[in-house]
């Protein structure tokens, strides 16, 4: 079972505070509410005015300035956790590092179509919805092991960000995928789960072995 909890603080180092840059994409639906003078105000902590309203509505915390400049945790946590995990049903994944692999694609935009092509490479049908995205990745876990699969999500999130030729954002964008994939790595690094096939292969030397050391003691037992 996955843990949200532990992908928060990487989220969070990579994510500013308040911005009202006119060259990100959010600055087309800022927020109404004026800070130190200024308007304009469209993303706080990763987290954009629009996704801000839409989860206000959602979860029944006030949409008010207070609650938007200042994004108390309990707030960004029901954000992140509710739109971006939850809906992906990740506490389901048995792999923690693959989990925060398709949390960080989502948080960031991705194309479930390119999603759905490298899954369909595998052999693995995918209906394309988050509901059944955990249920899926499961499947290809057991198939290929998890830190195939993390690297995998990596260099998907990877061409996403290459294909919106957006230079201006691009290398901070691309860091960020190494930094996750890493900690991804990292974190799974003391328990890798292998894929299906090796875990049979070992379990049945294992049985070849036992059965050897068996029939050993038992020759050796007789020949006394």
């Amino acid at each position: 079972m996955a843990l949200f909890e532990n992908i928060i603080g990487l989220t969070k180092k990579w994510e500013g505070g308040l911005s009202r840059d006119p060259k990100d994409r959010a600055s087309k639906y800022p927020s109404p509410y004026t800070y130190k003078g200024k308007t304009g105000w469209h993303t706080n902590k990763g987290v954009t005015y629009k996704t801000f309203e839409i989860a206000s509505k959602k979860y029944g915390f006030p949409n008010t300035a207070k609650n938007f400049i200042e994004m108390p945790d309990a707030i960004w946590n029901k954000i992140a956790k509710g739109l971006y995990w939850d809906t992906q049903d990740l506490d389901s994944l048995k792999s923690d590092g693959v989990a925060f692999q398709l949390f960080f694609s989502k948080w960031a935009g991705r194309t479930n179509s390119k999603i759905k092509s490298y899954l369909e490479s595998k052999q693995l049908n995918w209906d394309g919805t988050d509901k059944t995205i955990a249920t899926t990745f499961n499947k290809l876990i057991d198939k290929q092991g998890e830190e195939k699969t993390i690297n995998d999500l990596g260099n998907l999130q990877a061409q996403h960000f290459i294909k919106l030729n957006e230079p201006t954002h691009q290398k901070g964008w691309l860091d960020r995928v190494k930094d996750t994939t890493s900690y991804a790595l990292k974190y799974i690094k003391s328990n890798i789960i292998e894929p299906a096939e090796t875990q049979a292969k070992k379990k049945s030397n294992w049985l070849v072995i036992g059965s050897l050391i068996i029939f050993a003691v038992y020759f050796l037992s007789k020949k006394k």
